[in-house]
C-alpha cells in the first residue's frame, strides 16, 4: 500500500508543477520519497526552478523543449 501511496504523492506534485505552485509541489515529492517512490529527479527540477538555477542545468537550446515530468 505505501509504494500506491507514494505514487499517489509524486503525481499531486505533478499537478502542482504544472500549476506552477512549485512549493507545494516540492512537499508532495519529498512525501512521495518518505514512501519510497524516488522523486529524485522531479524534486530537483523544483528546487532548480525555486532557486533559479534552471539556466545553469539546461542549455538554452534545450529549456524550451525539456519535458521535465515524463
Amino acid at each position: 500500500m505505501s509504494a500506491d501511496n507514494g505514487r499517489i504523492q509524486n503525481n499531486l506534485g505533478i499537478l502542482y508543477c504544472y500549476k506552477e505552485e512549485y512549493d507545494k509541489a516540492e512537499e508532495y515529492f519529498l512525501a512521495a520519497n518518505r514512501f519510497g517512490v524516488n522523486s529524485h529527479y522531479n524534486l530537483q527540477i523544483v528546487n532548480n526552478i525555486l532557486n533559479n538555477n534552471w539556466d545553469n542545468n539546461l542549455s538554452e537550446d534545450n529549456q524550451g523543449s525539456y519535458k521535465v515530468w515524463d
